[in-house]
């Protein structure tokens, strides 16, 4: 199944990690957490959360829970 990774590099930024079936991925940075809810925001308003496992680290997770309602 495909997956969504979020999680903070060293820099403070955060990434979102779009990972396929076939294993291939595609990096968004964002430099604040409102671009990365906006951006899970927008993947949850075509469907795309229904279809991809969420894996999130500690220092994501109170961005990622009001998703999962």
């Amino acid at each position: 199944m495909a997956k969504l990774i979020v999680y903070r590099d060293n820099q403070g930024d955060y990434i979102l990690e779009r990972v396929n079936q076939f294993n291939h991925s595609t990096i968004h940075y964002f430099v604040t957490a409102e671009g990365l809810k906006d951006r899970l925001e927008y993947y949850k308003s075509i469907g795309l959360l229904d279809t991809h496992d969420l894996i999130f680290d500690e220092d994501c997770k109170v961005h990622i829970q009001h998703l999962q309602n």
